[in-house]
């Protein structure tokens, strides 16, 4: 087989995994930018599955025939890609069996399914509603494959399934607002029935949550070392030690806070560093005029990356839209930009949280006290500049399809970390140290979070201490350190991706800086960083030093 055969295998198989991927999971098709996929939210029934499973593994097995060095640069630098997708995609469904073990998983399918038609004006309106109608007469079925397959999930799970439920039907009840103006009578009849049957279907699955499963909800949330080991090597391609990773943690963790002492010292050595936090915090616009400080930093902090010649920004590249955040979601702030294979849609939505009728004063005080300038500064810089919008804009110019694809959470949010750290020791903490003492804070923040979600799982801390931990490390209160506990921590183990990520990416410019010598720049290793997409940084790593790689993701 000569190189041309041998590229056309490949692409062939990469090609059949993704649409075994995207008929398996619609949703996710929709939002990397694959509408033939719109009208259908999946099967789950366990033959349909287990049909899935069987496929997948062929073409692993197809692919693990090929040798890479036989291959160009482009295929033998995807093929490490689309090799880990596989690994990934067989995990989750053979092993973490989410389908069977969570059902939120349902629920997210369904939400999800919908909120992209909903979210992105990809398509009229007018198809994008008839794509609708057409997954939610999919909603019975998928629920009732839910009953069929969920066994002795984890109680957590199921609870949290139960607290979103209710979210998840606000959502549908206030859907007909977002098609008002779609004049085809017969189309909006046949939404409304299937709109309703929606609602009646969450509502009874919420009932059988709550009189069958809970019940029946004995399992363990804990995974143990073993398997947080084998979700990082198959999610992120990181190898390192879990115990390795904790000790990392701590010393970082003791270190950072020394920083903060001594930064604090140097900023004002008549207050206490708790002092300086409350100074800090207590920097913030009016709730009236939060959105507009949020739009006026996007546009500052979008020049500086020009004018500081941090990384080069294409001048077609949409700026960020502000918006409130919908009122079934929660969170500070969240990024909703466009699929990396979208051609139409190119807006990109920063969604920001803002104060619900039923909120008391308290909570309020907290959102503003959040909100505070430097804290909005750092959200803009790891959601939109040169975080997420940024990298997700550029992942498009990717030209290998798993490498386009795929969503390495150790890059997009390690590169957002970084990307923040770096840019404010180099650009805004000479302006003002508070922007140093936030970014301190924020890194100290995401370490704690870090070790409660991998002690939990190692049941080295209950749910309970691991609050207690968070409470003391992000001076947060217990309400709400709790809460992120039970809803992130217990249902995905690896939350050490944002701070991990960012030593990761930290870790290979100090390599590629080493290796270039004098002809380091900045600037020129952020623009190639970037142009390898969300892929495992172990791969930029092989590609970026070759020879000069040791082997050391971070230490």
């Amino acid at each position: 087989m000569n190189q041309t055969q041998l590229h056309e295998k490949y692409d062939r198989i990469s090609d059949q995994f993704f649409e075994t991927l995207y008929t398996y999971w619609p949703p996710h098709a929709t939002r990397q930018g694959f509408h033939e996929y719109d009208r259908s939210l999946g099967r789950y029934g366990r033959q349909e599955i287990e049909a899935t499973l069987r496929k997948m593994k062929g073409l692993q097995a197809e692919l693990a025939g090929i040798d890479p060095q036989e291959l160009d640069h482009l295929h033998a630098l995807d093929y490490p890609v689309l090799a880990t997708r596989m690994k990934r995609e067989i995990y989750w469904i053979e092993k973490w069996r989410f389908w069977e073990r969570n059902p939120l998983f349902y629920k997210n399918v369904i939400v999800e399914g919908i909120f992209n038609l909903v979210s992105r004006n990809f398509a009229p309106l007018e198809e994008r509603l008839r794509s609708l109608v057409a997954r939610e007469r999919d909603v019975p079925r998928v629920l009732a494959e839910a009953r069929q397959n969920l066994k002795n999930p984890p109680p957590e799970y199921t609870r949290q399934a139960l607290d979103q439920m209710k979210g998840a039907v606000s959502f549908f009840e206030k859907l007909p607002a977002e098609f008002e103006v779609v004049t085809d009578q017969d189309l909006q009849a046949e939404f409304a029935a299937a709109n309703a049957r929606v609602i009646a279907e969450l509502k009874a699955f919420a009932d059988f949550l709550q009189a069958e499963l809970l019940p029946a909800s004995t399992g363990k949330f804990a995974i143990g070392e073993a398997e947080i080991q084998a979700v990082i090597d198959a999610e992120e391609m990181i190898d390192v030690p879990v115990p390795e990773i904790l000790e990392i943690l701590y010393r970082d963790l003791e270190a950072v806070e020394a920083e903060i002492r001594t930064l604090g010292e140097e900023i004002d050595p008549g207050m206490t560093t708790q002092e300086l936090i409350v100074e800090m915090r207590s920097r913030h616009s009016a709730p009236n005029k939060l959105q507009e400080e949020l739009e006026n930093e996007c546009k500052r902090i979008r020049s500086y990356l020009t004018e500081y010649d941090f990384m080069t920004i294409p001048p077609e590249m949409p700026d960020v839209i502000v918006q409130p955040m919908p009122d079934y979601s929660s969170g500070g702030g969240a990024m909703l930009t466009p699929g990396p294979f979208e051609r139409v849609a190119q807006e990109s939505y920063l969604k920001l949280q803002i104060p619900k009728p039923d909120w008391t004063q308290e909570r309020i005080d907290g959102l503003w006290s959040d909100f505070n300038h430097y804290a909005l500064v750092l959200l803009v810089i790891h959601e939109c500049y040169p975080g997420h919008h940024t990298q997700f804009y550029l992942e498009k110019f990717v030209p290998m399809r798993a490498s386009r694809d795929h969503d390495s959470d150790s890059n997009s949010d390690g590169w957002a970390e970084y990307a923040k750290f770096t840019f404010v020791e180099n650009i805004l903490a000479p302006m003002d140290p508070f922007y140093q003492l936030a970014a301190l804070l924020s890194k100290r923040s995401y370490m704690a979070a870090s070790i409660a979600g991998l002690e939990i799982h190692l049941e080295k801390r209950t749910l309970e201490e691991a609050s207690d931990f968070l409470m003391e490390k992000q001076g947060r209160t217990k309400a709400n350190t709790y809460i992120w506990v039970l809803n992130r921590a217990t249902y995905y183990p690896t939350h050490l991706t944002y701070y991990i990520g960012s030593k990761m990416v930290r870790k290979l410019r100090e390599d590629y800086q080493k290796m270039k010598g004098e002809a380091f720049s900045l600037k020129e290793f952020h623009d190639r960083f970037m142009s390898y997409g969300l892929i495992p940084i172990k791969v930029i790593r092989q590609d970026m030093l070759g020879s000069a790689d040791d082997g050391v993701l971070f230490s």
